[in-house]
């Protein structure tokens, strides 16, 4: 009998001691992005709603690190949807350190991608040649949402997955560039579509039009011989972005290269410059060298005797120091070779269609002659030798002649411009 009261009396004590005891959960930061490498706030809570510190508690994260009230995930290229953390929460050991009796535990959902959307400035010009500035939306399924805009750092670069039509991520400034022949754009439009390297199903696409509308430059510039530069031009009707175009296309025939160019008639022209090359400057001329310095005078020493008046002799010495040598003159400088005479600039034949004679105005051809070459510094004649010491000293030699300044070259002469209709 004792023993059954002293049991129940057990139980009665543990189910209060139990009742009284908190319940701890972990409540954590619902505003803050979860996705990996960022950071989120977690705090223990009670069930009466009181809050506790950090300082006696050790706190285990199976994908992150813990410090200071938040939780810092691991970095991932994983899609994380349908995936979570789990926080655990210890006493700590004071003396022992590490993690004592177990408090409580909790699994909190990552956040990830749910749609990503291209965005522009809205501000650019549509034409060949040109640079679009772009970014990506990413929105995350709490309707948070991130942005990333081009060029970015190496690093992010991976995180998605571009594909072009008619352009190219520009290797020079990290953005969208349209490219520069339109013959390698199809129907007027360029396009980019992104997917998120993680998870390719979420991706979004972009196509824009092109107007063409852009002030054009065409600079050919020689090395040497004066190119031949051929010009035909055409105008015709463009029914998908309806507008009046000036296809021109631009020969080069010192090179064999073509240049092709599309301009719309309302806003857009063509500026071809056709350069001659420079003379090459003329190489200035060496310095003289400094004359020999002159030789110090010769130094004899005589002995002098004499006879004391107990009748022994005495003998000194007496030092004289010869007349010093002269330094030599230094000897002139170079002088400074001529520039090269500069290069004809291309002459340019234009041949137009009847249909393009009204836009020819569009057109600026121009040839420009090659400067001629700088001539060459004279150099500078050399110091005189210094006059070698003695009695009397040498006398010092004379500065070399400066060299003469090259003549500059001659400018090249500009190439004619002609103007010719045919028939196609």
């Amino acid at each position: 009998m004792n023993l059954l009261c002293s049991l129940f009396l057990f139980l009665l004590l543990s189910s209060v001691a139990l009742a009284q005891s908190p319940v701890y959960h972990i409540r954590y930061d619902h505003n803050a992005l979860r996705i990996p490498g960022n950071k989120f706030a977690i705090t223990l809570v009670s069930s009466d709603k009181k809050e506790y510190g950090w300082g006696k508690y050790y706190v285990e994260v199976d994908s992150g690190r813990f410090a200071s009230g938040s939780i810092q995930l691991d970095k991932s290229s994983i899609y994380k949807k349908h995936d979570s953390i789990t926080v655990s929460v210890y006493t700590r050991k004071w003396f022992l350190g590490g993690k004592g009796k177990f408090v409580t535990s909790r699994r909190i959902s990552y956040n990830y991608e749910d749609s990503i959307a291209i965005l522009t400035n809205g501000n650019a010009s549509l034409s060949p040649g040109d640079h679009l500035q772009f970014g990506i939306r990413t929105v995350y399924d709490n309707g948070q949402f991130s942005e990333t805009w081009y060029p970015v750092k190496k690093k992010t670069q991976s995180a998605f997955q571009l594909q072009f039509e008619g352009g190219h991520l520009s290797k020079s400034k990290g953005d969208w560039k349209i490219d520069n022949d339109p013959t390698h754009i199809k129907d007027d439009r360029v396009a980019v579509t992104v997917r998120l390297s993680k998870y390719p199903a979420i991706a979004d696409s972009l196509q824009l039009l092109l107007d063409y509308k852009a002030k054009l430059q065409c600079t050919i510039r020689s090395l040497g011989k004066a190119h031949k530069i051929d010009v035909f031009a055409d105008a015709f009707s463009d029914s998908t972005i309806h507008a009046q175009l000036l296809k021109i296309e631009v020969r080069d025939s010192m090179t064999d290269r073509v240049y092709h160019y599309l301009v719309n008639t309302e806003g857009g022209d063509l500026t071809l410059t056709s350069i001659g090359a420079d003379g090459a400057s003329g190489m200035d001329g060496l310095d003289g060298q400094m004359g020999a310095n002159g030789s110090d005078g010769s130094v004899t020493t005589t002995p002098v005797t004499t006879t004391n008046p107990d009748g022994t002799t005495t003998t000194t010495y007496t030092t004289s120091v010869g007349q010093g040598g002269d330094g030599s003159d230094g000897r002139p400088g170079e002088d400074g070779r001529n520039g090269e005479n500069g290069f004809d600039g291309g002459a340019i034949l234009v041949h137009y269609t009847p249909a393009a004679a009204s836009f020819l105005h569009l057109i600026h051809a121009t040839s420009v002659a090659g400067k001629g070459g700088s001539g060459g510094r004279g150099g500078t004649g050399g110091n005189g030798g210094i006059g070698g010491s003695g009695n009397p000293p040498g006398r010092a030699g004379l500065k070399g002649r400066d060299g003469n300044n090259g003549w500059d070259g001659r400018p090249g002469k500009s190439g004619v411009v002609r103007w010719v209709e045919q028939t196609i």
